[in-house]
């Protein structure tokens, strides 16, 4: 019965990753099983599950099927492409004799057979997945290269799972029991991950069976649904200490329910950093970025912009590297490694650019205030020693010195014209008023129909002769000289 239940629970985990036996376009279906001697337990449930589940209902005329068994070794099981039910038959026969009697788990090594196989596959436009199933952790033996002393995963290892990413693959890790590296194989290639205890089960499994059979069978309209990166992501760097914006688009197909997504990490790789964390600027809960848990409606389209830190750069140089995300729980963006190049526009930070532009601003304000204390100086002290002369009927002449800005009002006087500066009483009959505008003399006409004449009406009047009609024919000539000393 444990192995029954088991069975379910695997189909219920993966059903969400490959097409069910309605569609019409091929895929490339990538099993790795472990085989180790302590899968002895699971492993005849592993084998229905592969062959009622996956070879009998899924697989259809076109698919390319490859299976890889491992313990401490790893065997190419079957690589084939499905032709007709002959091949289903033999591919059922091959797995059935699957037995758990290998020694160690070295998952390095099965990946490092996977990459080597699936060269061999013909290079067509068709979805990939793989599903790796496995009860333990990675524990190498000695001789291998993957093998570590704490059971982790070492360079060797770390660097096979960057070709797999780098493929775009969609990657579902299953961890049978309570003590897996689904979790962690997963992280390290951006796919997603489940893990199934089947230490769970009790008396009620008869009815657990049917409840299983049930969501399973409602769920296959869902077997085509994945998360998909609609484009390469954009990177804008703002300056050479790597701050940074990140977007990037994702889209819900194929689902008619709602999709739960959790971005764990987001990473950037090249050949100086091997794993830098782009989020760590970001206020983390539970170890997941907050706004990174999002839900996506079926065929949304759905925009992220992310503030990112890069590590720090040179001015004016490019990097090759790649950026790519890690993922909780059994739904991860396909794919989730993308390679980038990192280009630094300006080597001045955006710290030091405000600083200048302050400084900039600063200078050009004293500049101005000196400006006008120096103009207003010159106003105040700049003058002009006149002669002010009428000759005609009856002639005049006056001295009168004439400051910056200063007013000469001309005006009527008995029978002629005369001279004022600052009488109020007679300056209500003047023609005309002049002022000093630096060193130009500007006259302005109040009586300009007896000032109509003249041709010097305009600009500096200084040392020009103007003339003035009284009444009659009778005229007046007025003139502005410097006094010479």
């Amino acid at each position: 019965m444990k192995k029954i239940i088991l069975i379910f629970l695997i189909l219920n985990i993966f059903a969400s990753m490959i097409f069910s036996d309605i569609r019409e376009d091929n895929i490339d279906l990538f099993l790795v099983l472990d085989k180790s001697l302590s899968m002895i337990e699971e492993i005849d449930a592993v084998k229905e599950y592969v062959g009622d589940f996956l070879i009998d209902s899924f697989l259809i005329k076109g698919d390319n099927l490859l299976l890889i068994n491992f313990y401490g070794e790893a065997v190419t099981l079957i690589q084939t492409s499905i032709k007709d039910n002959v091949i289903k038959d033999r591919i059922l026969s091959d797995v059935e004799a699957i037995i758990a009697d290998g020694r160690w788990t070295d998952i390095g090594n099965a990946l490092d057979l996977l990459n080597k196989e699936v060269n061999r596959f013909p290079s067509e436009n068709r979805r990939k997945y793989l599903l790796l199933i496995t009860d333990g952790i990675q524990e190498a033996p000695p001789e291998s290269k993957y093998w570590s002393d704490d059971g982790g995963f070492n360079h060797e290892f770390l660097e096979n799972t960057r070709i797999i990413q780098k493929n775009g693959w969609k990657i579902q890790i299953i961890g049978i029991g309570s003590a897996t590296a689904a979790r962690e194989i997963a992280e390290e290639l951006s796919g997603a991950y489940a893990e199934i205890d089947n230490r769970s089960t009790d008396e009620t499994a008869e009815s657990a069976l049917v409840i299983e059979a049930k969501d399973i069978d409602a769920a296959v309209g869902l077997l085509t649904g994945s998360i998909d990166s609609v484009a390469p992501p954009t990177i804008n760097i703002r300056d050479v200490e790597g701050n940074g914006i990140f977007k990037f688009s994702v889209q819900s197909n194929g689902y008619t329910d709602f999709q739960n997504i959790k971005i764990r990490g987001l990473y950037y790789t090249d050949d100086v950093h091997e794993k830098w964390d782009l989020l760590s600027s970001l206020k983390r809960e539970d170890d997941v970025t907050a706004f990174l848990d999002f839900t996506l409606a079926p065929d949304e389209v759905r925009d992220f912009k992310i503030p990112v830190i890069f590590p720090a750069l040179e001015s004016g140089d490019s990097y090759d590297g790649a950026v790519f995300m890690t993922f909780e729980g059994n739904m991860a963006i396909t794919p989730a490694y993308f390679q980038i190049q990192l280009d630094v526009k300006s080597g001045i930070s955006l710290w030091i650019i405000l600083i200048i532009a302050g400084i900039l601003i600063l200078i050009i304000i004293v500049i101005i205030v000196i400006r006008n204390i120096a103009g207003k100086a010159t106003n105040e002290t700049q003058m002009i020693d006149l002669k002010c002369s009428i000759t005609g009927k009856r002639d005049l002449i006056r001295d009168i010195k004439l400051c910056n800005n200063e007013r000469i009002y001309i005006v009527k006087k008995g029978f002629g014209l005369d001279f004022v500066t600052s009488s109020k009483n007679e300056m209500k009959n003047a023609l005309a008023c002049v002022i000093l505008k630096g060193s130009n003399l500007i006259i302005e006409t109040l009586d300009t129909e007896n000032f109509k004449s003249n041709k010097f009406l305009t600009g500096n009047i200084l040392g020009k002769e103007l003339e003035y009609l009284l009444s009659g024919k009778d005229k007046l000539s007025i003139k502005f000289n410097k006094n010479e000393k």
